[in-house]
């Protein structure tokens, strides 16, 4: 079996925290069906040592691209394809964590094995250090199991940008707009509106930490309730409302579900998301170089 090349991309603002021992386990991976030429990771104007912690490890096959003026994700993830020269690319964000040592080979098999051209790890929730955190996850194991029960998993919910595999002929060709908030999304639904297959790999899982303050979760929840908007301007609204409709039989199942076993958890998660929905109406943000979450980036209570 030939090997595939690759190269991981990562855009990086302000990770000083997590970047070194994330790079540090890449090299660590097993590499049986593929050899990674290089890891790319793009540095956009961080305030902190994040270069410092990336020039703490000694491997060429690092490539460090310095933004002196943020530019925000989008415009790193396009600097990356640029780059890169590879049969795939895989994107990583900085503030994550591979599972075990076999996280890679398992996001790019069903490009170099069942021919996908984008797929997406399982993203999987620290455990909470605080009941708003708790209120969070539990919220989130639901989204979970309804969205990896909806055509096993291969729907635009499950397409994190947190882990990503790209085949070379999508990641040549596609371009991100430079002020799209929700990059995930919009390489599905370009995937999807272009003809290239989507699969999501559950065997690939990758941890992140979940925002601990109410403050860092209106950040993230105003971006994703404000691209929706900015998505169906791009791609239409017919393939937004194919895409993001969900079977009421896998939400009502799983809602009950979990309101039988959380009901307290889930209302106050109710009431959040209500509050969250009027701030994003009140709220517009149309660039994509946000404020950051700064309590979903420390992992120091957790490893």
């Amino acid at each position: 079996m030939n090997k595939s090349s690759l190269t991981i991309g990562i855009p990086a603002f302000n990770e000083e925290a997590n970047i070194n021992g994330l790079i540090m386990s890449i090299f660590e991976q097993e590499a049986s069906t593929y050899y990674l030429e290089k890891i790319i990771v793009v540095v956009d104007a961080c305030t902190d040592n994040t270069i410092e912690e990336i020039l703490k490890i000694k491997n060429r096959k690092i490539q460090l691209i310095i933004n002196k003026q943020r530019r925000g994700k989008a415009y790193g993830l396009n600097l990356i394809a640029k780059e890169a020269n590879t049969d795939i690319l895989v994107h990583l964000d900085a503030d994550i964590l591979l599972k075990d040592k076999r996280t890679i080979e398992n996001i790019i098999e069903p490009i170099s094995v069942r021919g996908a051209d984008l797929t997406s790890a399982r993203v999987k929730e620290y455990w909470a250090t605080s009941k708003f955190e708790e209120v969070l996850k539990i919220s989130m194991v639901l989204k979970k199991e309804i969205f990896e029960h909806y055509n096993h998993g291969n729907n635009m919910y499950t397409c994190h940008g947190r882990a990503r595999g790209l085949s070379k002929k999508l990641y040549k060709n596609m371009i991100f707009s430079p002020e799209i908030i929700a990059e995930d999304a919009f390489s599905y639904l370009y995937a999807v509106a272009n003809g290239y297959k989507y699969l999501f790999a559950k065997k690939a899982n990758v941890h992140y930490r979940l925002p601990r303050t109410l403050a860092d979760h209106k950040r993230q929840s105003v971006r994703f309730f404000n691209s929706y908007k900015q998505l169906k301007n791009i791609f239409g609204a017919k393939l937004m409302n194919t895409e993001g409709k969900l079977p009421k039989s896998i939400v009502v199942k799983y809602t009950f579900k979990y309101v039988l076993r959380y009901p307290i958890t889930l209302f106050l998660y109710a009431c959040i998301l209500v509050k969250m929905k009027f701030n994003a109406r009140i709220e517009r943000m149309t660039t994509s170089t946000w404020s950051v979450s700064k309590s979903s980036k420390s992992f120091k209570s957790i490893i």
